[in-house]
């Protein structure tokens, strides 16, 4: 019981560490950090406390949690009573359908998605009917969205699994990493769902080739409707006959690609950044510029360690070269906060949470990117699956007043 005791009171020191930036963590005149100081923190305070680091799956952690990357969450369900999942799912729809996504944010709405991380971190969650149904209906639910939708002005942004987003304006729509759910499961929509985003969206990117952000299936669909899909170079290259109806992605950021949409005889303007997820695997970020000339910006898998500076070539100057509107990052990058700092958007819709294929530590909580982004100047939006978000002209005025009182 007094061990139960010591971690639960190492948890708290955490995140009493973690409620302010360091630069306020102010200590009374003439004292300092004792456990700093004196060095008795533990592996998983250290990896925790310094906002850049990648915590290993094997770093040490109190026996009250599977894993360090789940200290600052609570711990996952093993089961749950079915009645306990279909009720909650049925109160989180409710909260999402009556307080959309906004700024500032309705309070009930993180309530309801830890609720949701509840629920999807339980192992046999891609497995249960009640789970998979709600997703289903989270994707109807915003295809319905997307079809009666009228963009005026501005672009609506719709999240949908994973790191799939899909982008409308008045002319033009076209979506990032559309994939029907978790890999290898059946935690999928239906094919005819697949069809109707192919049907509505002008024109498709892919980041890179992981099975989460890359379907064959889906980028079948489009090229059947003679629809672009932007692809990293060589995806797929094992069948010719259907990679050589790719669009690869010119990879110099310099290039202006074009990408012509037939339905309104407008044009997409591209930019690729030669981004990577860890060295081995090539990540493209696509920035892409509407005829409207709002801009969003997808980093895909976008990742470095902590001592991997390869990519500050990238955002070096960014801000100063490009415009971003809308960036679209992966929650879980440990340069989060650097990044979007580097990248200077007016709005941050952060994407990758709750991905069921990978193992539990590794389905990022939707309560991980609140963490993550406190403290972010940038004014942020965190969205379930099949929520929308519409970005307008005078969001950019409003959205820089937010950031000028946070400064």
């Amino acid at each position: 019981m007094a061990h139960r005791i010591a971690g639960v009171f190492v948890l708290f020191f955490v995140i009493g560490s973690l409620a302010l930036p360091p630069a306020t963590q102010s200590q009374p005149d003439g004292e300092s950090n004792h456990r700093e100081s004196a060095g008795e923190s533990t592996t998983a305070e250290r990896l925790i406390l310094d906002e850049q680091s990648f915590i290993p799956d094997d770093a040490s952690h109190p026996g009250f949690v599977t894993s360090a990357r789940r200290l600052l969450v609570p711990p996952e369900l093993k089961e749950a009573p079915e009645e306990w999942i279909e009720n909650s799912l049925a109160w989180c729809d409710f909260i999402f359908n009556s307080m959309p996504p906004a700024i500032p944010e309705y309070p009930a709405r993180r309530a309801a998605l830890q609720r949701l991380d509840d629920i999807l971190h339980i192992q046999s969650a891609p497995d249960d009917p009640v789970v998979r149904q709600f997703y289903i209906h989270r994707i109807e639910h915003a295809i319905e969205e997307i079809r009666t939708t009228r963009v005026t002005s501005g672009m609506r942004i719709w999240k949908l699994y994973n790191h799939g987003f899909f982008v409308k304006t008045a002319t033009v729509s076209f979506c990032f990493d559309l994939v029907p759910g978790a890999p290898e499961t059946s935690f999928q929509i239906p094919h005819n769902l697949v069809r109707q985003l192919a049907e509505l969206s002008d024109a498709m990117f892919i980041s890179h080739w992981h099975p989460d952000h890359a379907n064959k299936g889906v980028a079948a669909e489009f090229l059947a409707l003679n629809k672009p899909v932007i692809a990293p170079p060589g995806l797929w290259s094992d069948d010719p006959s259907f990679s050589g109806r790719l669009t690869y992605a010119n990879r110099d950021p310099l290039h202006i690609q074009k990408i012509a949409v037939t339905r309104s005889e407008r044009t997409i303007l591209v930019r690729t950044f030669p981004g990577h997820q860890g060295p081995p695997i090539e990540n493209d970020l696509y920035l892409v510029t509407t005829p409207e000339g709002f801009t969003v910006m997808h980093l895909g898998d976008q990742f470095s360690s902590p001592d991997d500076h390869s990519e500050d070539a990238i955002f070096k100057d960014f801000a100063r070269k490009y415009h971003v509107d809308v960036l679209l990052p992966n929650a879980w990058n440990p340069r989060l906060l650097q990044t979007i700092t580097s990248v200077n958007p007016a709005l941050v819709i952060p994407g990758h949470e709750n991905e069921l294929a990978h193992a539990v530590p590794h389905r990022e909580d939707y309560v991980q990117s609140y963490e993550r982004l406190t403290g972010c100047k940038t004014p942020w939006l965190i969205m379930a699956w099949g929520e929308g978000y519409s970005f307008h002209p005078e969001n950019r005025l409003m959205l820089r007043s937010i950031r000028q009182k946070q400064d």
